[in-house]
């Protein structure tokens, strides 16, 4: 099967513009495109449908390069667009963040799921009958290699029991108060 190309590459638009067309700032170059798109009547979902699931190179390479992780970013907004695109979503469009949310689920389960089945296999969390002897089963239960454990086979799982459980409640807020009354 042949590769798509684009169809208005470079060489379109420097027969269109010129070779040297005025240089623009990105905030120029930005609102250039969303005019076109605009003017185009081109909806964001169709463009974004395109930008990801077509075979076209230079398309496919940019929708990557977008999606990677990159630690070493010199903005934090760029180590990982996604992520960064999902909390814009959540701040700024406060009335869809329960789709957003159903949006996660499927992956967070999997998340869990994946964890559970990584502590399962872990054979320093496994007790073999023919090996029980007390001191393996004091060493198993030993709280610190549990929390060790848990936090490294299960890092998502683990952030989500403490955050469910540190979070403040009435309870917590009865006993902090409490304790300052004392």
């Amino acid at each position: 099967m042949a590769e798509e190309i684009l169809l208005f590459d470079n060489q379109y638009w420097e027969r269109k513009l010129g070779k040297h067309s005025p240089a623009l700032t990105i905030d120029k170059r930005l609102h250039l495109v969303v005019s076109l798109i605009i003017f185009l009547n081109v909806s964001l979902t169709k463009l974004l449908f395109f930008i990801f699931n077509t075979e076209i190179k230079a398309v496919k390479t940019r929708a990557a390069r977008f999606m990677g992780y990159t630690p070493t970013a010199s903005d934090k907004d760029l180590t990982s667009p996604p992520g960064t695109l999902f909390r814009s979503w959540h701040s700024k469009f406060p009335g869809v963040r329960s789709h957003l949310h159903e949006i996660i689920k499927p992956c967070a389960k999997q998340m869990v799921e994946d964890e559970s089945n990584r502590m399962i296999r872990d054979p320093g969390l496994q007790i073999r009958m023919k090996n029980l002897t007390l001191k393996g089963i004091q060493q198993l239960l030993e709280p610190q290699l549990i929390l060790e454990k848990y936090q490294d086979l299960a890092p998502f799982t683990w952030d989500l029991l403490y955050t469910f459980t540190s979070l403040p409640n009435n309870y917590r807020r009865r006993h902090t108060e409490g304790e300052r009354n004392s």
